[in-house]
């Protein structure tokens, strides 16, 4: 499992019509396989992230805390 924090860096280029509203430096979480489900169903990294997206909105909207959290 690999701790990355999300950059909106180059979306211009990701072929979207508007940047992404996802916050920079957003902590989230991928499995060294790149799979979020698998035939047992969804794994521990999509809960996790969901979990972590939800800090935002629940009293923990300073970054330099997201990376405490998804560890």
């Amino acid at each position: 499992m690999e701790l990355a924090f999300y950059s909106s860096e180059g979306w211009d280029s990701w072929g979207r019509s508007g940047k992404p509203t996802i916050p920079e430096g957003m902590a989230f979480l991928v499995d060294d396989d790149l799979l979020f489900a698998d035939d047992r169903g969804v794994r521990a990294t999509a809960v996790a992230n969901e979990w972590l997206r939800l800090r935002l909105t629940e009293n923990c909207p300073v970054p330099s805390s997201w990376g405490t959290y998804a560890g």
